[in-house]
């Protein structure tokens, strides 16, 4: 392949001439172990949250705003979007985002009406 840039079909990782990526290559003394995790999973192999990861934590923020702490829980929340869109899922990073400022604002609007009642 003459200058083409060689991928990883599992997990994108650019490979050199004749080489694996981390994945694929196990050691011997490992042969008993679990296999390493799939980006997919919450975590990545460098111990790092996914996308999935942050969107769970978004949603939890997000739900949390509306009963607890809006400013602090909103912020959180769309601070998680903002990570997911980062990762690669614009669409689902933007919508995350959004549901967060809505909680934030419905959260506010909760509390200021059950302390003024």
């Amino acid at each position: 392949m003459d200058g083409e840039a060689q991928f990883c079909p599992e997990c994108g990782e650019a490979l050199g001439e004749g080489t694996q990526t981390q994945q694929k290559q196990s050691p011997p003394s490992q042969a008993g172990q679990q296999p390493a995790q799939t980006p997919s999973q919450q975590t990545t192999q460098s111990g790092r949250l996914s996308w999935k990861g942050w969107a769970y934590i978004s949603i939890g923020c997000s739900v949390i705003a509306l009963m607890l702490f809006p400013p602090v829980f909103g912020i959180a929340g769309i601070f998680s979007g903002y990570q997911v869109h980062k990762r690669g899922r614009e669409g689902q990073g933007i919508v995350l985002m959004i549901v967060a400022g809505i909680a934030l604002i419905a959260g506010m609007l909760i509390g200021a009406y059950v302390f003024t009642s």
